[in-house]
């Protein structure tokens, strides 16, 4: 009964949403996408919205983000979400929706949450490599990564780095609490006069974990502050969202 509407940007998930519904509903549901491109070239993932925007009948719409929007939504963004913005990706977000609205579109799909349920991260191959070598498959750990290098561009020395801080997630934390000053001034959040319980320190954001199930628990606890913000950008533009 309304126009819907599909955010695009290119990654494995919201393509596949996109390539989806435009096979199975073309007819009687042409859809809408909704796609944010950037000036600076190692940042906007225009190409491959493009790639998709060749393989489907769909109605494209593209906005172009330049950092002075980071500057004049800001009030907005906080005031609609109720709560400090962390990342640069929530205003992006936020002027999608914009342009949604702007549309007309009343119903937008989108991918938010598929990679924590599907382990889409790279971080989840470094807890299944750990995770393999902690319960003695070492050969399955060897195949694998050498499958990962196959694919991925990385570095031996870079990898056995961060692998041992997933295999070790202890040592991690107490290098962070340790060595590294988790107390620094942010000129933005005063995080120390957010505590309330006397000496009690900042949280540590520690995602390095050395099994999968771990992993996901860390994911999927992270998504529920991903959903409030898709949740909350939506409604502030009186569109509907839907996620896998």
């Amino acid at each position: 009964d309304v126009q819907v509407g599909a955010m695009l940007s290119g990654g494995v998930d919201s393509s596949s949403i996109t390539c989806l519904v435009d096979k199975n509903f073309k007819q009687n549901y042409p859809l809408r996408t909704i796609s944010a491109c950037y000036e600076e070239s190692p940042f906007s993932e225009e190409e491959f919205i493009d790639i998709v925007l060749n393989h489907v009948s769909v109605e494209s719409h593209k906005i172009l983000l330049r950092s002075s929007d980071l500057s004049s939504s800001m009030d907005n963004v906080i005031w609609y979400n109720d709560l400090p913005c962390l990342g640069g990706s929530i205003f992006a977000h936020y002027l999608l929706y914009q342009k949604v609205h702007s549309t007309q579109t009343k119903v937008v799909m989108e991918g938010q949450g598929a990679d924590e349920i599907l382990s889409g991260y790279g971080s989840f191959l470094l807890s299944f490599l750990s995770e393999s070598i902690l319960t003695g498959h070492i050969i399955t750990a060897f195949k694998e990564y050498r499958s990962i290098r196959d694919n991925y561009s990385s570095s031996l020395f870079e990898d056995s780095k961060s692998l041992l801080k997933y295999m070790f997630p202890n040592l991690t934390r107490m290098y962070k609490k340790y060595y590294l000053d988790l107390s620094y001034d942010n000129s933005y959040i005063d995080f120390q006069k957010m505590n309330t319980v006397e000496k009690k320190q900042t949280p540590q954001v520690i995602r390095e974990n050395d099994t999968v199930l771990k992993m996901q628990n860390t994911r999927m606890t992270i998504l529920r502050a991903i959903l409030h913000y898709a949740d909350r950008n939506s409604m502030s533009h009186s569109v509907e969202m839907r996620t896998p």
